[in-house]
């Protein structure tokens, strides 16, 4: 389909602006998709399978119109190809597959719309009969000379044979006979009513998938036993990684928080030829805190995992010396805020209880203080 789109300049004229075009599949079945999966699928893109385990089925259908909804009935017919069908109206099935192998699954969407029904057309009847002649020997005519040949009839006492009628019953196209009942087809519209008439559409998908063992059993070819960690210094740490199998080639750590999900750090390394498959790594955390570390080991054929929580203190508690410098510093520290209390608090009761004592002078100064006061208060008397 294509769309143009026009501009009116003037009567009747008009200005291409802009095209487009597409192309439509219009169809008569039911487009289908369906999402295969499993939580311990060995191979989820090419649809390997492991026994044993639920798998999922989950159907999408193109209706972006939601034509579908109209339906009296959506089936979703499944064959497993194991002996298993199923008929549901949900768009999610689950089977579980007991034999290994790869199997072809096989989908059926069928959609049931009510229409009215057409009027009954009459049973029609034919008779046939079959119809006897007999010849007889008629009178000749007396101005014709040709001759007439005659039969001529001997008695018998043998009967005559019956008439026979062949009577045929009229066809009727609307008319079909019952199918021999299969298995699915005695699941089908056990829900719709049998006086109704309905038009179906169909929609259709098949694939193929594998179903294995499980690998829960099986050993992985390397794989790793023990981790353990050696503080060297305050962020120095050395790991020892000790694992079964071939000598890996890479080592790489993984340092998190806590919680191992937010990934602060990646290192790898070479890691070089040994006779027993033990991996030495020294990290360094420069800031304290806990950290979730994950050790991977990594060879030409196979992946060893492995996670480990690991603690980073300011102190190292197995260094005695350092505890020594640290009590002391604690003890000034603690004698010093007494001082300063006690000072604080002898000072307060000073000034509170203190007692006013006057300096005391001479008495040859007091003497004269005394009789200049005496002339003073002579002169005011005077004045008055």
């Amino acid at each position: 389909m294509e769309v143009m789109v026009y501009r009116k300049r003037e009567r009747r004229k008009y200005s291409p602006l802009a095209t487009d075009k597409t192309v439509f599949f219009v169809t008569d079945k039911i487009p289908v998709a369906v999402n295969i999966s499993q939580k311990a699928a060995a191979n989820l893109s090419e649809s390997v399978f492991v026994r044993g385990e639920d798998v999922v089925f989950s159907v999408s259908v193109h209706d972006p119109s939601n034509y579908l909804k109209t339906a009296d009935a959506v089936d979703y017919i499944w064959d497993f190809k194991d002996g298993n069908q199923l008929v549901t109206h949900s768009n999610v099935a689950t089977h579980t597959y007991s034999a290994v192998g790869e199997v072809n699954v096989k989908l059926t969407v069928e959609a049931a719309f009510k229409i009215p029904c057409p009027p009954p057309t009459p049973m029609s009847v034919t008779s046939q009969q079959t119809t006897v002649s007999v010849t007889t020997a008629g009178p000749t005519s007396k101005g014709s000379n040709t001759p007439v040949p005659g039969t001529t009839g001997f008695p018998t006492t043998e009967p005559l044979p019956p008439t026979v009628a062949d009577v045929t019953q009229g066809f009727n196209p609307t008319l079909l006979l019952p199918a021999v009942p299969t298995p699915m087809a005695q699941l089908h519209h056990r829900h719709l009513a049998a006086t109704d008439c309905f038009r179906y559409l169909y929609g259709t998908f098949q694939t193929d998938i594998t179903v294995i063992e499980h690998l829960i059993n099986s050993q992985p070819a390397n794989r790793i036993v023990d981790v353990s960690a050696a503080k060297v210094t305050n962020t120095d740490i050395s790991f020892l990684v000790k694992c079964l199998g071939s000598t890996p080639t890479s080592a790489c750590t993984i340092v998190s928080d806590p919680s191992c999900r937010q990934v602060r750090n990646i290192v790898c390394d070479d890691v070089p030829p040994s006779s027993g498959c033990e991996v030495h790594l020294r990290r360094t955390f420069l800031e304290p805190g806990t950290y979730c570390v994950n050790i991977t080991l990594e060879d030409a054929s196979s992946l060893a995992l492995a996670t480990t929580t690991i603690t980073i203190s300011n102190t190292d508690p197995d260094t005695p010396v350092s505890k020594a410098p640290h009590a002391a510093e604690v003890v000034l520290s603690s004698s010093a805020i007494l001082v300063a209390i006690f000072t604080f608090i002898a000072f307060i009761v000073y000034k509170r209880y203190k007692v006013y004592r006057p300096v005391r002078r001479s008495l040859v100064e007091d003497a004269s203080g005394h009789v200049e006061g005496r002339g003073r208060m002579g002169r005011l008397r005077e004045v008055r």
